[in-house]
């Protein structure tokens, strides 16, 4: 139960970002919110208008795998690998990251997160 709570937490968080519902990354994200490039830099985020601005994409991103690395307490670090798609639904590229998810108040929400770049063909995971 533990672990499906913090992968749902992760899910909630994109779909949120990516349906720009202030509502839901409100629910889904602690503030200060950091995103962390390949090359170190990175954006904080004050609030949820912020990163839904942020959230607006010529693309859609969905969770394919998620995988705890490791949870003690009331925090996780999870890796996951996305799957991103045009405008007209076509697949284009695999990307992967890790995402720092917290426990506040009895709810899991994610607290920072740092992409790690795209999956070529060679790379399995």
């Amino acid at each position: 139960m533990f672990d499906l709570a913090i992968i749902k937490a992760a899910c909630n968080h994109l779909d949120a970002q990516m349906s720009q519902s202030l509502e839901g990354i409100s629910s889904s994200t602690t503030f200060p919110f950091f995103h962390i490039f390949m090359d170190g830099n990175t954006i904080i985020f004050k609030d949820a208008p912020e990163m839904a601005a942020f959230g607006s994409r010529p693309y859609t991103t969905k969770i394919i795998a998620a995988e705890i690395i490791d949870a003690g307490g009331q925090s996780a670090v999870i890796k996951l690998i996305f799957q991103r798609y045009d405008p007209n639904g076509v697949k284009t590229i695999k990307a992967k990251a890790i995402w720092g998810i917290t426990k506040i108040k009895n709810s899991w929400k994610v607290h920072w997160r740092q992409f790690l770049g795209e999956i070529t063909a060679t790379e399995t995971r």
